[in-house]
């Protein structure tokens, strides 16, 4: 599974801050705690941690995780020390330690917060307990920077920068220690424009300036946004159709591999009978010759060949498949059936074609030109030999209506003695484009 830029850990959130969060997230990941979190997710593979559990266990986040921490009773955030690389920065928020109420917002370099610091400062100045204030239980890597603080300067809301590697090396990491807010979303948009500067591995591209841009679109922007919903409309409406085809392509490719494709795989009676269908398509009428056979009369050619309105053509069929090279030696059989057709029709075969499945485990794609010594073979049995790799692209395009099917039958009624390759214009062309068809 492939999570989005910033993946953030919601830790104790509820459902309507995660609501609030959710669109500027490339992944939410919400648990009801960190511990519960590291159990399904790993810290390694989370960019920010937006944290709301003031009763939960101590949370105690890597230094490689932005925080963004709500009324944390206890956050532990690691930072290297020197002489103790797993020291770590604890920042606590406890309201018996202050009776301040007037607040400020100090003048620091901090302009993405000041303006939502000075409104957050108006709000809790205007409450009846005094808020609650933030210290550290051990040294701070770097002096905190205040967001709010009190009359005396203890800090309500804090920015604290540590570094992700020793000695001061490494990308900076940001916890953002916030009281409650309202406004979550805006805070979190200014937290992700804060790290998306110093970190653009973890916030790839700023946030948007906008909760619903949707709502201060221009013309020129809805004119845009009219055609992008009546393509995606599109593009859902022909992925379902394509799904649809992708099931009617299985269903088909099943019937080919128990059907006409046996013609590239088989041997013996079901390659015979694929091979029937082939020539039949072409336009052939064809007698199987082993269903007409009774038990006494001798062994004969497979199949035989005639042509609708043409009483005096007609052709004999062998049809042999072999897992590898076709058997010169199987052209003496191919001979004797011409003979005997001769010895009762008073004539030879207009055409003895002597249809072979060679190599038929191996793709047929890859499979190997005729062996040159079948050519020769072939010319003195005065057989015409025709692979069926050679008849399907020919079956095919006469079904599809690419070649008249009396073409076809003159293309193989004038095969002459010796391997016959079919003739082609250059390579094999793609299925026909059918995007104008109906996609519903």
């Amino acid at each position: 599974m492939e999570f989005q830029r910033p993946r953030v850990a919601a830790i104790g959130l509820n459902a309507e801050q995660m609501d609030a969060i959710e669109p500027l997230c490339g992944a939410l990941l919400p648990e009801v705690s960190w511990d519960e979190y590291l159990q399904y997710f790993n810290a390694t593979e989370t960019d920010i941690a937006v944290m709301s559990e003031p009763n939960a266990s101590t949370p105690r986040f890597p230094r490689t995780v932005h925080v963004l921490a709500l009324e944390p009773h206890w956050l532990e955030t690691h930072w290297y020390h020197p002489d103790n690389p797993i020291q770590v920065g604890a920042m606590v928020l406890r309201s018996e330690f202050n009776t301040e109420h007037e607040l400020r917002v100090p003048n620091n370099e901090l302009e993405l917060y000041r303006e939502l610091a000075g409104d957050l400062a108006k709000v809790l100045w205007g409450e009846v307990n005094a808020p609650e204030t933030i210290s550290a239980t051990h040294e701070w890597e770097a002096a905190p920077d205040h967001l709010i603080e009190t009359t005396s300067g203890l800090p309500v809301a804090l920015r604290y920068q540590r570094t992700s590697k020793g000695q001061g090396k490494g990308l900076p990491i940001v916890t953002l220690a916030l009281p409650h807010v309202e406004n979550l979303a805006e805070w979190f948009r200014a937290f992700l424009q804060d790290v998306h500067q110093i970190d653009r591995q973890s916030v790839p591209t700023p946030p948007p300036r906008l909760s619903n841009p949707s709502h201060w679109y221009t013309p020129e922007q809805n004119r845009v946004a009219r055609k992008i919903v009546h393509i995606e409309s599109k593009i859902k409406r022909l992925e379902g159709h394509r799904t649809r085809l992708e099931t009617e392509m299985r269903a088909a490719a099943g019937r080919a591999e128990t059907g006409i494709l046996r013609a590239l795989h088989n041997d013996g009676d079901d390659l015979a009978e694929a091979v029937i269908e082939l020539l039949a398509g072409i336009g052939f009428q064809v007698r199987n010759m082993d269903k007409e056979r009774s038990p006494d009369d001798p062994n004969r050619e497979d199949l035989r060949l005639t042509v609708a309105g043409d009483d005096t053509w007609e052709a004999i069929v062998e049809v042999k498949g072999y897992p590898n090279d076709t058997k010169s030696s199987d052209a003496r059989q191919v001979r004797e059936y011409r003979d005997l057709y001769r010895d009762e029709n008073g004539r030879f075969p207009d055409l003895t074609l002597w249809v072979t499945n060679p190599h038929r485990r191996r793709d047929p794609s890859s499979r190997p030109l005729p062996n040159p010594a079948l050519d020769e073979v072939t010319r003195v049995a005065e057989t015409a030999l025709i692979q069926t790799v050679d008849l399907f692209p020919i079956w095919r395009d006469v079904v599809e209506g690419r070649i008249d099917s009396k073409d076809a039958i003159g293309l193989i009624q004038s095969a002459q003695p010796g391997t016959w390759i079919r003739p082609t214009d250059g390579e094999e062309q793609d299925p026909q484009d059918d995007s104008t068809a109906d996609d519903g």
